[in-house]
């Protein structure tokens, strides 16, 4: 399904969704938009973003390992940026391997042979020689913050308010933060009878999150 349009009135919004050719509307006191660092519910509501590209792009790829990874997540630090394999269930892990722009594409063009074969060079033979599963993919590394997490109505949380550079997995840490936070203001906005799409609620998560979250983008830069 994906959100096509969105129109924020006083009493709420109405969201215009298209899945598997049909259009249909739903309606809601508050959106929250988890919908990625390129955030369509973002750019909807007209919220601008401010930041800036690296130097490295990620390549991202899930693999079946041939050995165990024993529910350990690694990270490697080269000179050309840090790699992190992340286990999954099934003793499959997702990797993403930083690397200069031009590497990164290289990587993403190699056939799968050639792929397991450089993954072998790197990392030995701690997980066997794995299988990839589905495609793999190559994303810009950035630094990219909202100039605001919410309006009216709406509450942006995780890769749609922010983004940073895959430095020990932040990302994913501020996202988590981020949902708690929201999670912990609407529900004693619920306690107190207040609204809890209104502005006056919304900016609570604003206020705690937003700078938190600027000392981490800072940081990893």
């Amino acid at each position: 399904a994906k959100v096509t349009k969105t129109d924020f009135q006083a009493e709420g919004v109405t969201l215009t969704v298209e899945s598997n050719g049909e259009t249909y509307q739903l309606r809601s006191r508050l959106v929250i938009a988890a919908d990625g660092s390129r955030s369509p519910l973002r750019q909807q509501a007209g919220i601008k973003t401010y930041g800036w590209k690296y130097w490295q792009s990620c390549v991202v790829a899930t693999l079946q390992l041939e050995h165990s990874h024993e529910n350990t997540a690694y990270e490697w630090f080269w000179q050309s940026g840090p790699s992190g394999i992340l286990p999954l269930p099934e003793n499959r892990c997702r990797i993403v391997w930083t690397a200069p722009r031009e590497d990164a594409e290289q990587l993403l063009g190699m056939s799968d042979q050639e792929f397991i074969a450089e993954f072998k060079q790197r990392y030995g033979d701690r997980f066997g020689t794995p299988k990839i599963e589905g495609d793999r993919y190559v994303f810009p590394v950035q630094l990219m913050h909202s100039a605001q997490y919410v309006m009216p109505r709406l509450a942006l949380i995780g890769d749609a308010a922010h983004s940073c550079h895959p430095l020990g997995g932040q990302g994913i840490n501020m996202g988590i933060r981020d949902a708690a936070a929201l999670a912990q203001v609407l529900k004693t906005a619920h306690d107190r009878g207040e609204d809890i799409a209104s502005l006056a609620v919304l900016k609570r998560y604003d206020r705690w999150r937003k700078w938190e979250n600027l000392l981490i983008l800072s940081v990893t830069d």
